[in-house]
């Protein structure tokens, strides 16, 4: 039987103690130079745009810079390998969408990051719905009429997306196994989508409408459906997906969140959580989202870890139907 002594039992607690300390005194002080958010998308792109909403208002409210380092390329995989790889002192957060937590792994084989194991979380930030568009001059006036000739033998549909693995082409993938219909997949890289969409060269896509709100109202393109779980306040004539095609529980949906470097203090990572949330419940920056059809979330951060682990899930099952693989 081994017998701890006085001392050493002290001498331990002195350890737990001055640690709890020391990290209690490093989020006091912290931060103590400009911090960098990682966005794994380029400059001007809707996260870019959502991430500088926040990053301007933080520098401000945290008494340091908050600065966006874009770091693009292979559907975020650059961008969230080099977030993975940071040091975990508090001055590297990384914005982690939909795609890059939830559908990475099931599309690529030999992923360079872990979404759970390689970061920590720290809230919820922003979601959208994805809307189902056509052109402005597409026969097709409701998503009944897309479904209708898109199940009619001898025709050949397409529909487009940002890219193999983006929310918009397993959305669509999704609904299409769901809704048993074919249409052949046009992958786009950059803007190049939108004059596609508007000529008629690809028949659909998912998109969030924010981005083309001007367009939709200009007649060039035409929301067929939406697949947010109810109809939009702003848009309530749009139907639901789910509705619409009689898909029940069918939803459509990009989101991000803000993550960390793995086994950052979880002193610092509390307050980072609690800055963001101040900044996402500011009615100013509510006001911005609304105009591009995003509302801010919020929350503890481990309803990150819940929204990754489901959507996972549900992508995986996806990918499984239908064999979509990047490498």
């Amino acid at each position: 039987m081994r017998i701890t002594s006085p001392v050493s039992r002290i001498g331990a607690l002195l350890a737990l103690l001055l640690c709890l300390v020391s990290g209690g005194a490093a989020a006091q002080t912290w931060p103590e130079r400009p911090v960098r958010v990682i966005v794994p998308y380029g400059a001007g792109t809707p996260p870019d745009y959502l991430v500088r909403l926040v990053t301007g208002r933080l520098t401000q409210s945290l008494g340091q810079a908050v600065v966006v380092e874009n770091r693009p390329g292979a559907n975020a995989l650059i961008g969230m390998q080099a977030g993975a790889k940071s040091p975990a002192d508090g001055y590297t957060v990384i914005y982690a969408g939909l795609a890059a937590m939830a559908i990475n792994p099931s599309v690529y084989a030999n992923l360079p990051y872990d979404p759970e194991k390689d970061f920590d979380p720290v809230v919820m930030a922003f979601s959208t719905a994805l809307y189902v568009l056509v052109g402005g001059k597409s026969p097709y006036k409701t998503l009944g009429d897309l479904l209708a000739a898109a199940r009619t033998p001898g025709r050949s549909l397409n529909y487009g997306s940002l890219g193999p693995g983006s929310e918009a082409h397993l959305a669509m993938e999704d609904f299409r196994t769901r809704a048993n219909f074919q249409m052949a997949h046009v992958p786009f890289k950059g803007g190049d989508f939108v004059p596609a969409l508007i000529r008629g060269d690809v028949d659909a896509m998912f998109l969030g409408i924010g981005s083309v709100s001007g367009l939709v109202n200009q007649g060039q393109l035409r929301a067929l459906a939406t697949g947010a779980p109810q109809r939009a306040a702003a848009f309530p004539d749009i139907p639901t997906v789910a509705e619409a095609a009689k898909v029940e529980g069918f939803t459509a949906s990009a989101w991000g969140a803000f993550v960390v470097p793995a086994r950052t203090r979880a002193a610092i990572t509390s307050r980072l959580n609690a800055e963001i949330n101040t900044v996402l419940a500011l009615p100013d920056l509510k006001a911005e989202l609304a105009k591009i059809d995003f509302v801010s979330i919020g929350g503890a951060p481990d309803a990150v870890t819940r929204t990754i682990r489901a959507d996972t899930a549900r992508f995986a099952q996806v990918v499984k139907v239908t064999g979509t693989k990047l490498d």
